[in-house]
């Protein structure tokens, strides 16, 4: 694997290119898009169950 943190992909040995984003780009040119967790970035502002003050 040749990894380029700094630039943000890495290289698999079977000639895939993983970005950082989780999108991966296949040695055949297949494009498998980025899946990111539905609650990225979402600030929680009560925790459920819990009485404030």
């Amino acid at each position: 694997m040749v990894h380029h943190p700094e630039q943000g992909w890495a290289l698999r040995s079977d000639g895939a290119v993983l970005f950082e984003d989780t999108g991966l780009l296949l040695a055949s040119g297949q494009v498998i898009h980025p899946h990111r967790p539905q609650h990225a970035g979402h600030v929680v502002s009560e925790i459920p169950g819990r009485k404030t003050a």
